[in-house]
């Protein structure tokens, strides 16, 4: 796997620095990710992408080398404020949104704030309604990883969770769980990486359920067939609660599918917003 040979940038917003990646010339295209990863869950469909549009793939705060301040609200709600602010400094009025795991949640509530700003939507192995936090992270609310985050193997813990995400051999590297990593590996991190976790509450999903309904934006649902956190079952869920949204299950495919099946990721985001 190639290494991200790229330097991060930082705009500045309401509500703190945001670290980003930008590549590629054409119409916008937002890479939004989850937990616990950061723009580098992207790495291997950025250049695919850039070919034909011009990509933007931002920590989110807490996340990756943007700001991890205390003060800072990190539910998706927030974060869905917080890249609006994003868009709004770097002049972008209308991006498509593609957002994974808890940045699908984030790319929905986007679309129900700020609809005129996503011109379509790509939604990939999403939370949906109250199917997360998923266990692994939803017992870090309980108070006892105040300590055990001290000095818990972190890398190992990432590495058990990449394991169970990505099915495609070779694609696992030490160079990945490095940087899976490195961004909650001091202490100050490690709070970050608690406190991210703890902000995490379906009720940002379920009681918008109704307007989550009401979006009218194209959207794009992908899945990894067996993606063993968010089952594929979640897909046709999300698709009964959308107005315009088509399915497209990648198998072979975990959880991490911009990791796990990068071609096919970039492949099918580029056929649905070339072609509709």
């Amino acid at each position: 796997m190639a290494p991200l040979a790229r330097s991060k940038r930082k705009i500045r917003t309401f509500a703190g620095d945001i670290a980003y990646l930008r590549s590629g010339q054409g119409p916008p295209l937002v890479l939004v990710h989850g937990i616990p990863s950061s723009s580098y869950l992207w790495r291997d469909v950025i250049d695919p992408l850039s070919a034909t549009f011009e990509v933007l793939a931002p920590d989110l705060l807490g996340f990756g080398d943007s700001d991890k301040r205390m003060d800072v609200d990190l539910a998706i709600a927030a974060q869905a404020r917080y890249l609006v602010a994003f868009m709004e400094s770097l002049g972008v009025h209308q991006a498509a949104v593609a957002g994974h795991d808890i940045g699908g949640g984030v790319a929905q509530l986007m679309a129900v704030d700020e609809p005129q700003r996503v011109a379509r939507l790509i939604l990939i192995d999403s939370v949906v309604d109250n199917n997360w936090p998923v266990p692994d992270i939803a017992r870090l609310k309980e108070p006892i990883w105040d300590q055990i985050m001290v000095n818990i193997d972190l890398r190992k813990g990432f590495r058990k969770g990449l394991e169970a995400g990505i099915i495609t051999e070779g694609r696992i590297s030490d160079e990945l769980v490095d940087e899976w990593t490195r961004p909650f590996q001091d202490i100050g991190g490690r709070r970050a990486y608690l406190r991210a976790a703890r902000s995490l509450n379906n009720r940002d999903l379920t009681s918008r359920s109704k307007h989550i309904e009401e979006i009218e934006t194209p959207t794009l649902i992908l899945w990894g067939a067996n993606d063993k956190f968010l089952e594929p079952r979640w897909a046709e869920t999300l698709k009964h609660k959308l107005r315009d949204a088509t399915i497209e299950i990648i198998e072979p495919g975990g959880h991490f599918l911009p990791l796990d099946r990068p071609d096919a990721v970039a492949e099918a985001i580029t056929r649905f917003l070339t072609t509709r």
